[in-house]
């Protein structure tokens, strides 16, 4: 899994490429929840490049998206893929990750 970071002035945008599984997220969980908590930026996660997610990668977007309402700021999942969109569709996650998709 590759991951870019890209800082601009009110959002932290992170582009993800290849498949996000439990085994290769470790790293970014740590990164993201860290940042989600103590940031001031929104975060934007791009997933145009990544065919195929799991179920822990879905439970931490979750979690980063609720630790940032809890603080005022946004959680956006951007490009997602006909792929993702269907896993995401399975979990019966739509509203809750993909309503301010595309954004």
């Amino acid at each position: 899994m590759e991951i870019r970071r890209i800082d601009e002035q009110f959002k932290r945008i992170y582009i993800m490429k290849d498949d996000i599984d439990s085994s290769s997220i470790t790293q970014f969980e740590k990164e993201l929840l860290d940042f989600c908590a103590d940031g001031e930026k929104d975060v934007v996660i791009d997933v145009s490049g990544v065919a195929r997610i799991d179920s822990l990668v879905l439970a931490l977007f979750l979690k980063a998206k609720n630790l940032l309402s809890s603080k005022g700021r946004k959680f956006y999942l951007a490009n997602p893929s006909d792929s993702v969109k269907k896993i995401i569709e399975i979990a019966s996650l739509e509203k809750l990750l993909c309503g301010e998709c595309d954004k």
